[in-house]
């Protein structure tokens, strides 16, 4: 079953300013265009059981990625969650759009790849009962700049080599979000505290930034969902 979970440090940044400040210093660098697309039933149902899925279409290549709700309290800076992931040919695309998206294949794959932890089998099930048999409309989109560079910090334990995603993201609304992302697989275990405290201390004493905790981009864009359909009514 294709990474099962995913734990990842999310920093948000204040404003463009601090974003193009950390940008200029990590190297190489290499951007990326993303197109998020994500899939709901008109009640919701997939949303009140926490759980996400999404076409991100990466300079042509599609990718489709269901993840559920992260642990902890909802205001941590490192989150772990059920995430799986299958590539989809570009073509998926325009036809999920038109017509819905429909898991039943996903879900067959993904349950034949089987898992020694059940927590992922038993989130499918759940998937599967949130998202029902008829295909999954569009509810929407937003697109994604990335960019992907390494940074070398230095800590009282020792040099820390640390792959940075570093997002700007634009929500329909016209919002626009940054933030910094590490993932654990470009981590040791048990490193990301450390990465944490370096990156927080690095940014503040060269940069003047205070970063935040930042609930995820899905939960945001749901939430401008929301709010749009509120004033609608």
């Amino acid at each position: 079953m294709a990474a099962g979970f995913e734990t990842e440090l999310k920093l948000g940044l204040p404003d463009e300013a601090a974003w193009r400040w950390v940008r200029d210093r990590i190297a190489p660098v290499r951007v990326e265009h993303q197109t998020n697309h994500f899939f709901d039933r008109p009640d919701r149902s997939l949303a009140r059981a926490r759980i996400g899925v999404r076409l991100r279409e990466t300079e042509g290549r599609l990718r489709l990625t269901v993840k559920g709700e992260a642990e902890g309290d909802g205001g941590d800076v490192i989150t772990r969650r059920i995430e799986l992931e299958r590539d989809r040919p570009p073509a998926d695309l325009a036809a999920a759009l038109a017509g819905g998206l429909r898991l039943r294949d996903d879900l067959a794959a993904w349950r034949a790849a089987g898992s020694q932890d059940p927590a992922p089998l038993r989130f499918l099930d759940r998937l599967e009962a949130a998202a029902g048999r008829p295909p999954l409309p569009s509810i929407g989109a937003f697109r994604n700049e990335r960019s992907i560079g390494a940074l070398r910090l230095v800590d009282a334990v020792g040099a820390l080599e640390i792959e940075i995603e570093l997002d700007r993201t634009e929500f329909p609304s016209g919002r626009t979000d940054f933030e910094i992302e590490v993932e654990r697989s470009s981590e040791p275990d048990g490193r990301l505290e450390r990465t944490r405290a370096a990156l927080e201390r690095w940014l503040g004493e060269e940069g003047g930034i205070t970063t935040f905790a930042r609930e995820s981009k899905l939960a945001r864009f749901e939430a401008l969902l929301e709010a749009g359909e509120s004033r609608s009514r």
